[in-house]
């Protein structure tokens, strides 16, 4: 996440990142990226299951990427 947002100057602050387990969202947490999402896709249904891990409270759940991205790129 790091490298690509030095090589691609992405400011993380304002970025939004989407994945289908805790593990992606606690490492876009650690790289500050602004808005971080689950969706139920792939391993994404069996961790909505799991107990959020702490730091993790702010992240958004979806049933689809679709359904992710509607809402979060307006």
């Amino acid at each position: 996440i790091l490298r690509a947002a030095q090589e691609m100057s992405l400011d993380l602050t304002r970025s939004v990142m989407v994945g289908d387990a805790w593990t992606d969202a606690q490492a876009g947490y650690a790289a500050q990226v602004g808005r971080l999402a689950l969706v139920r896709t792939g391993r994404g249904q069996e961790q909505s299951q799991r107990p959020r891990p702490a730091g993790l409270e702010a992240v958004q759940i979806y049933d689809s990427l679709a359904q992710a991205l509607d809402d979060l790129v307006r």
